[in-house]
């Protein structure tokens, strides 16, 4: 598996300001804590997929299993 980043919603990039686009590509919240992230498995299925992991333990929850490649 390889981490790729706390999920974040992409805004329009016609309709924000150039702070918000840069908050956008550079900012996180680095949340100390559960937190919602995009992962990709690169191992088997190679899907990407979303799941919640403690950031502090390591530890997940609701994390789906990524199937075979289709």
């Amino acid at each position: 598996m390889a981490y790729k980043g706390e999920t974040v919603t992409r805004p329009d990039p016609n309709g924000v300001s150039e702070k918000e686009w840069r908050d956008y590509l550079y900012i996180r919240k680095n949340t100390a804590g559960w937190m919602t992230e995009s992962w990709y498995c690169r191992s088997g299925c190679q899907q990407y997929f979303t799941t919640e992991r403690n950031t502090i333990t390591n530890e997940f929850r609701n994390s789906p299993i990524p199937g075979p490649k289709k």
